[in-house]
């Protein structure tokens, strides 16, 4: 039992350094040191010495050489890159340059990015001339806000009746949206209604079919009225939009080529194969690529139902999936493109590891509950075989008991047959056998 309680108080350690974690804000900054490095160096200098020579009244000249040495200053800088996470505010010391011993720091500087305020704390500003100084940084969490824009809207020609047009709809905030409805009316069109209760996360699409009843051909014009719900308020946002209407057409079936449908599955599985394997190896080299994962999966799942009815040989409906296919393609590929290889935060490491952890949890709950069991069955055992054993030497205490009370009997004539062994020695000898019981091994 106790050994569940330190499980469960892990797993909630990680769940709260999890939700603090993204709590934080990632910061980056740098810090600059600036000085001169004074060298010394030496000079060597030849001057002629020359003296009269009174014999032959002619001088003589001797060259000389005076080395000498002199101080010589040159400008010396270096800067730190210091990556943090920060909550609201928090402190940090001054690092270490390790400069070489002949330089002399005049001062520090800061840079910062721009989602927080770095400052020197004695001096409040972004330079300081004092080494021990710390630095105060205050993040500028991000503010949230709630867009969704509706980015086309397809078929843009549809028949007289009733037809299907897609939304598609992008959550360009910084919030997930957890609710849509969409209406369109006008056009000589009857008004037209669909809602999604989906979540959408920011940055994906989210594609609304509506059923539209239109009447009349020509060029139409049609007011879209989308209405979405992110975290705590409604909004609402209105669109126009021209569709074209043609005369409802008769009773001939719409031919399609099964010969181009099915090349251009065949291609774009190809394409998602290789998607695959370049989202698989950036992963390995560091970029941050979850949010590929759910077009990748989106894009699979209309795989497989593309398959299904091309097996079935519906291929007009199979066009339409493709076409569904090719935009989560598209998806994909900007996904890949646009990926940042940048330093994992706390956060990242644990969603991308959140599976492995719950494994490893309920992996060590279900061995520790078959060491319980398998414990308290061999308790239950032992206690049986003592029990068993207890009997047993009852039994050869009333035996023993019950000959001391009988008499003596006379001692056997030499040559006659011995008499079979007592019950009792029977039972004992069967006792005996069965004191050989093995114990099961723990």
């Amino acid at each position: 039992m106790l050994k569940k309680q330190i499980l469960l108080v892990l797993a909630l350690f990680l769940l709260m350094a999890f939700f603090a974690s993204a709590m934080a804000v990632s910061v980056e900054f740098s810090v600059k040191a600036e000085g001169t490095v004074t060298k010394t160096v030496q000079n060597e200098t030849i001057i002629e010495n020359c003296t009269l020579n009174t014999e032959t009244n002619l001088t003589d000249c001797i060259n000389q050489t005076v080395t000498g040495e002199s101080q010589v200053e040159s400008p010396w800088e270096k800067t730190v890159v210091i990556d943090i996470e920060c909550e609201d505010s928090c402190s940090y010391p001054m690092p270490s340059f390790n400069q070489p011993s002949d330089a002399q720091i005049e001062k520090y500087s800061l840079e910062t990015s721009s989602n927080a305020t770095v400052l020197f704390e004695s001096t409040d500003s972004k330079s300081t001339k004092n080494p021990e100084d710390k630095i105060n940084v205050k993040a500028q969490k991000a503010a949230t806000f709630s867009s969704l824009m509706l980015e086309k809207m397809l078929p843009s020609t549809i028949n007289e009746g009733v037809s299907q047009v897609n939304l598609f709809l992008t959550n360009n905030g910084t919030e997930a949206i957890v609710y849509i409805n969409a209406s369109i009316i006008g056009g000589g069109a009857s008004a037209a209604y669909a809602e999604s209760f989906d979540r959408l996360e920011p940055g994906r699409m989210a594609i609304i079919p509506v059923m539209l009843n239109a009447s009349g051909d020509g060029q139409k014009d049609v007011v879209v009225r989308v209405n979405w719900k992110g975290a705590k308020n409604l909004y609402s946002s209105i669109y126009s939009y021209r569709i074209n209407v043609l005369p409802k057409p008769g009773n001939e079936p719409k031919s399609v080529n099964s010969t181009e449908v099915i090349a251009q599955f065949n291609s774009d599985k190809e394409t998602l194969r290789g998607y695959e394997g370049q989202y698989q190896q950036k992963q390995a080299d560091g970029y941050l690529v979850s949010t590929v994962y759910d077009s990748i999966k989106d894009a699979k799942d209309y795989v497989a139902t593309i398959q299904l009815l091309i097996g079935e040989e519906k291929f007009g409906e199979a066009k339409v999936k493709l076409a569904l296919l090719e935009l989560s393609l598209d998806d994909i590929d900007n996904g890949l493109q646009n990926a940042l290889k940048t330093k994992q935060t706390f956060t990242d490491k644990l969603k991308n590891n959140a599976l492995l952890i719950s494994s490893i949890i309920a992996a060590a709950v279900a061995a520790f509950g078959f060491y319980e069991k398998q414990k308290m069955k061999i308790k239950a055992l032992k206690e049986k075989i003592a029990a068993k054993k207890s009997a047993k030497e009852s039994v050869k205490e009333a035996a023993k008991e019950s000959s001391k009370k009988k008499p003596k009997e006379a001692p056997k004539k030499p040559g006659k047959k011995a008499k079979a062994p007592k019950k009792a020695e029977k039972e004992s000898s069967k006792d005996d056998d069965d004191d050989t019981l093995q114990t099961p091994v723990q």
